[in-house]
């Protein structure tokens, strides 16, 4: 079984994705400046490199979009689907 944990501030947003058959975390990342052109996030795969990236984010919602884009992308991600998200 598969938790996304979503930790949403005022203007970031933090997550994690855990396979809890064994507790591992499979990948953590975060967001933050959002509301501006700016904002910077940064994703961890369990066993791959870290990734940071800038770019627009304006809203919650679209920070949200782009961290389940990096659980799924096919380099950096750790699972094909956010239908293997089971909570």
């Amino acid at each position: 079984m598969n938790i996304f944990v979503l930790n949403c501030g005022s203007s970031s947003v933090k997550y994690k994705l855990y396979a809890m058959e064994n507790e591992q975390v499979l990948a953590e990342g975060r967001v933050e400046r959002i509301g501006q052109e700016n904002a910077i996030i940064t994703h961890q795969s369990t066993g791959k490199e870290k990734i940071s990236k800038t770019m627009p984010i304006l809203e919650h919602t679209v920070a949200i979009q782009e961290s389940l884009n990096l659980l799924t992308h096919a380099e950096h991600g750790v699972i094909k689907s956010v239908n293997e998200i089971d909570a």
